[in-house]
């Protein structure tokens, strides 16, 4: 047995620094969105990983591992899902509603990525990340014939030939 001044404390596995502290655990989970942002991507995901297996629990880990899963890898239906419930668990965070609808607008689906910014909007109408974004989709325009659905044929054409026009000249429509 080694002299009692030697030996290394004992602490509980439960309890080591890297693993569980969350002011460390978050620093991650914001370098990570950081790096995302920066466009080193991989580097980016890693962290996020790294924070997510640590502190799967924390809703920002969470959403901002799915973002990275969306943004990085692809795995839409994964990222939904693991953002989805991020806002279950903490829907009074804005920034959980922005990272969904960056997932719902890299995977294509406008519509999905609009109304969870709408939710958003609801719960924090002055959080400027929420108001850019919705800002960026832009408002849509009636359809041309209100009688028949926006996905219709009739409409969708007519509405390409709005927005071609639109580009060529603002004036003209």
């Amino acid at each position: 047995m080694l002299p009692k001044d030697s030996q290394p404390p004992l602490v509980p596995p439960s309890e080591t620094p890297a693993s569980q502290d969350d002011g460390a655990v978050l620093r991650d989970c914001q370098r990570g969105l950081a790096l995302l942002a920066e466009g080193c991507l991989e580097e980016g995901l890693a962290e996020l990983e790294r924070a997510y297996e640590a502190r799967g629990g924390n809703p920002d880990c969470q959403s901002g591992y799915a973002l990275g899963l969306a943004l990085v890898r692809g795995r839409f239906p994964e990222a939904v899902t693991l953002a989805e419930q991020a806002v279950r668990g903490d829907y009074e965070n804005p920034e959980l509603y922005l990272n969904l609808a960056k997932i719902h607008l890299a995977s294509g689906s406008r519509a999905m990525a609009f109304q969870t910014l709408a939710r958003g909007l609801r719960i924090a109408p002055d959080h400027e990340g929420l108001s850019a974004a919705r800002a960026a989709l832009g408002l849509r325009q009636r359809p041309w014939l209100r009688f028949l659905p926006r996905s219709h044929i009739l409409n969708r054409s007519l509405g390409a030939v709005r927005a071609r026009l639109a580009r060529t000249s603002p004036d003209s429509v």
